[in-house]
């Protein structure tokens, strides 16, 4: 049996935020609504990844919802998998509704959440099936929290050079992998043109796949604005 299923990170992540909902699974318990899913989708083996718990309740107006604060006071978050169970380290996200407990997933294949306890005396027993791991590919990998600072880039809210440097790093760590890439002679300019800009924010939106973002990033590096 492999007792290294998962490896349970305390990284902190700054503006953790769920900005993308994909194969997010919502139960209702009691008065609550839990939604439950990976925060990257499809979550990729041996890639950083969080697991995501929203709980809310409904508000003063019909069919509206409110986050619950303080839900993981008496409530604890297991992850599953082939029988191996693992306790998340939950951590509250940038609302109230959210929170979130970091991963990274070892094995491929089924996973699923079990939540044990009571918020605000509504007892939880449930075991909550959420999307399976797959193996992922070698040539392009992206950890979903870069999206936040392509984000906070395409909004104006950090420079293109901090933005060009924090990708440099990410491609020299390892952390983020692109395909082999050639550079032609460089442009002599360092402006990033808008429409990488665009990309990246709709990329950080859900609106556009990751190989779009690829492409952006391949172009810099054929134009020199990037030096990897």
């Amino acid at each position: 049996m492999n007792y290294s299923l998962f490896v349970i990170t305390g990284l902190f992540v700054i503006g953790f935020s769920f900005s993308s909902v994909y194969a997010h699974v919502t139960i209702e318990v009691g008065p609550y609504e839990i939604e439950v899913g990976w925060l990257d989708e499809p979550p990729v083996l041996n890639n950083l990844n969080a697991i995501t718990i929203s709980i809310k309740e409904p508000g003063d107006v019909e069919g509206a919802y409110m986050g619950v604060a303080n839900a993981f006071r008496n409530l604890d978050a297991t992850v599953i998998s082939d029988g191996i169970s693992k306790s998340l380290d939950i951590q509250a996200g940038k609302y109230a509704a959210e929170y979130y407990g970091e991963i990274i997933p070892t094995n491929i294949g089924q996973v699923e959440v079990k939540l044990v306890g009571e918020i605000n005396g509504i007892e939880v027993d449930e075991i909550i099936r959420i999307e399976d791991v797959e193996t992922g590919s070698a040539d392009t990998v992206i950890p979903r929290w870069i999206k936040n600072n392509a984000g906070w880039w395409a909004d104006g809210q950090i420079p293109d050079s901090a933005f060009v440097k924090g990708i440099q790093f990410l491609i020299k760590e390892g952390i983020m992998i692109i395909p082999p890439t050639a550079q032609e002679t460089s442009s002599g300019s360092s402006e990033v043109p808008d429409w990488i800009k665009n990309n990246a924010g709709w990329w950080a939106d859900g609106q556009i796949p990751d190989s779009a973002f690829v492409k952006g990033i391949q172009f810099l590096i054929k134009e020199g604005i990037f030096d990897v």
